[in-house]
């Protein structure tokens, strides 16, 4: 059973930024446990951002630009 494809200009946010980070760590050689670990701490990053923003809701997360034209 297959996925339905869409091009990648109509996917998703997150699934725009996925593809740009695969990219990114995949054209630098990047160790994928090198990788998941660096993920790990953008993910407590973030995950400290939005209890930050629950907290104080002035804040407003910024809309951050693709790295690649696709």
């Amino acid at each position: 059973m297959s996925t339905p494809s869409i091009p990648l200009n109509e996917a998703s946010d997150e699934i725009k930024l996925a593809v740009d980070l695969i990219f990114l760590l995949e054209s630098h050689a990047i160790e994928p446990q090198i990788a998941l670990a660096a993920l790990e701490i953008v993910k407590r990053d973030f995950e400290q951002k939005l209890a930050d923003a629950a907290v104080s809701p002035s804040i407003q997360p910024k809309t951050i630009a693709p790295l690649s034209d696709e």
